[in-house]
């Protein structure tokens, strides 16, 4: 008799997704309950920092759908506000847009740089074993 394994290794990615998805919905709901002068949507930033930390080094679609996320959540509550400024709620809003998109490039450029790492490494030592050397320490 044979058992079927399951494997729990996309749980945790799962619990951290719908965590990032729930912190989201809660900073959306929170911006929501603010004025809109109050610099609450600069809290997007944490979702995709999250993302960005726990992602391995080729998931960037996830880094991405979470700072387009958090963009649209962004743009949506400017698209709720009644305001007499509408120049100061422009300005409020796409100040942390480019913040969350700073973040999501800076973390696409730290998963590139790693990958590029990664491949060295591995290339160093694959020239080791033809070679026949022993690495200089």
């Amino acid at each position: 008799m044979t058992h079927a394994r399951i494997s729990l290794l996309p749980f945790p990615r799962l619990l951290s997704l719908l965590s990032v998805i729930a912190l989201l919905i809660g900073i959306f709901w929170f911006d929501l309950s603010m004025p809109l002068g109050a610099s609450v949507p600069v809290l997007y930033v944490i979702p995709v920092s999250w993302i960005a930390l726990w992602s391995g080094r080729r998931e960037t679609v996830a880094l991405i759908l979470t700072g387009l996320t958090a963009t649209v959540l962004i743009v949506l509550r400017y698209g709720f506000a009644m305001t007499s400024h509408p120049d100061l709620a422009v300005i409020n809003r796409l100040l942390p847009s480019c913040v969350v998109w700073t973040t999501v490039l800076l973390a696409l450029f730290r998963k590139v740089q790693e990958e590029d790492r990664k491949m060295r490494e591995t290339l160093s030592q694959v020239l080791q074993k033809l070679t026949g050397r022993k690495k200089d320490s």
